[in-house]
């Protein structure tokens, strides 16, 4: 399972396109994630004004339909149109994947000093929490 998992979340995506889910703030969701793993610091500097904000994944959580579906969400807006959120766990600074059957997802909104906001989920349950920052997280960007 998480030698898949790494494929599915690592998978290259520099053709990936955006989907209009249909939310209030007509945000659109790149339909693929980023290559790899990434501190917040480093996500910020490289995917700046295109990672999720917190209030972005809260319209997200709040406005659509989440289905889990072999270890992944599958999330369909209010127009229809579906992206899925792979389980990819996070990295730990040795590099180790860790839960494997969660979710962990940077946004661009810091949380105070060490700390940001990230979508965070499981088969069970689906928020936005905060975080500390020495974590390598998944990312999935907007526009």
């Amino acid at each position: 399972m998480a030698v898949l998992c790494l494929v599915a979340c690592e998978k290259n995506s520099l053709n990936g396109s955006y989907l209009d889910l249909g939310l209030p703030s007509g945000t659109k969701w790149k339909t693929t994630n980023e290559y790899g793993y990434y501190e917040y610091r480093d996500a910020i500097a490289k995917f700046g004004n295109n990672l999720p904000t917190k209030e972005q994944f809260e319209e997200l959580v709040n406005e659509c339909i989440w289905t889990w579906e072999n270890g992944d969400y599958k999330v369909v807006g209010p127009n229809g149109r579906s992206i899925t959120l792979p389980a990819c766990g996070s990295r730990d600074i040795e590099g180790v994947v860790r839960n494997s059957n969660h979710g962990f997802y940077w946004s661009s909104t810091s949380a105070g000093s060490g700390f940001a906001w990230q979508l965070h989920f499981s088969s069970s349950s689906v928020l936005v929490q905060e975080e500390d920052i020495p974590h390598f997280n998944s990312i999935r960007l907007v526009r």
